[in-house]
């Protein structure tokens, strides 16, 4: 599968107005969660050179482990992405066993809308602060900058960092 998708800094404290604006575009808020991402280096090659990911996710009991593939082309993340649910947190423990190490864990709460074929998430992302990311699966680049400008969003408020990427450079900054 191959997701497209756009992430957005907003202001922490503009967040209950950022809500409205998505439900005012017809997005129908699905779920809350707190999100635990465990992410992993590779025992044989280096994943800030490849662009790949692995990760361990949990939220609501539920354990998920995903790949996720070098970005691609385009104004926008875009990327192959592989999930599959796994049975425990056991998960973890076989990733280190096999030569993987943990090197971030990235803790979010966020709020899933859904409408039109676009998923758009709320994030606040402890360490970093909050942001919107708007996400198609059937589309182009086009839908996500016409809702993107429907919320207010400009170009130049893109953020094509991953949270990984953000916290890693926050972590190496003195």
């Amino acid at each position: 599968m191959r997701e497209l998708e756009a992430k957005f800094r907003v202001d922490c404290s503009l967040l209950a107005e950022v809500r409205r604006r998505v439900e005012s575009l017809g997005f129908k808020l699905v779920d809350v969660v707190e999100e635990l991402d465990y992410y992993y280096s590779h025992p044989c090659r280096d994943f800030a050179v490849t662009d790949e990911a692995v990760r361990v996710r949990i939220s609501r009991g539920l354990v998920e482990l995903t790949y996720k593939g070098p970005r691609g082309g385009g104004e926008f993340k875009s990327r192959e992405e592989y999930s599959v649910a796994v049975g425990s947190e056991s998960i973890k423990r076989m990733l280190e066993l096999l030569g993987f190490k943990q090197v971030m864990e990235v803790v979010k709460r966020r709020s899933y809308y859904e409408g039109r074929g676009i998923l758009v998430s709320i994030d606040e992302v402890r360490g970093l602060g909050c942001y919107v990311e708007i996400e198609v699966k059937d589309g182009g680049e086009e839908v996500i900058k016409s809702v993107a400008e429907s919320l207010g969003f400009t170009p130049g408020d893109y953020e094509p960092r991953t949270y990984l990427e953000l916290l890693l450079e926050k972590r190496a900054s003195p």
